[in-house]
């Protein structure tokens, strides 16, 4: 993922906490709840790690520019709720996710 603003400077790899991380939320148990990294001017591609997040609810990387597919281990996200990635790339990977009334994804109009 390229940052040319370095807003994404504090994300380590290696840290014991990735709570305190900007642009992630956690719950009140330290879990990983939230990724709203919006307008950001954010490029490249989306991490096929993120499945190990399964705790996820809500995913906002809208007005970036992520390309390329997003990884078919998104269906493993069982709790998400919401999805904004207004991505031109292909979302049919995204038909893995269980159906959910309240779940709302969004895509770039082409």
């Amino acid at each position: 993922m390229r940052d040319p603003h370095g807003v994404l400077d504090n994300w380590d790899g290696v840290a014991v906490d990735p709570c305190s991380w900007t642009m992630v939320t956690s719950s009140s148990e330290k879990l990983i709840i939230g990724l709203e990294s919006p307008s950001l001017n954010l490029s490249g591609t989306l991490s096929p790690s993120i499945r190990k997040l399964t705790n996820l609810q809500i995913i906002l990387l809208q007005n970036n520019n992520i390309t390329g597919p997003v990884p078919a281990e998104h269906g493993r996200l069982s709790k998400l709720q919401t999805l904004d990635f207004q991505i031109t790339s292909s979302l049919v990977t995204f038909v893995l996710l269980r159906p959910l009334e309240k779940s709302t994804v969004h895509e770039a109009k082409l």
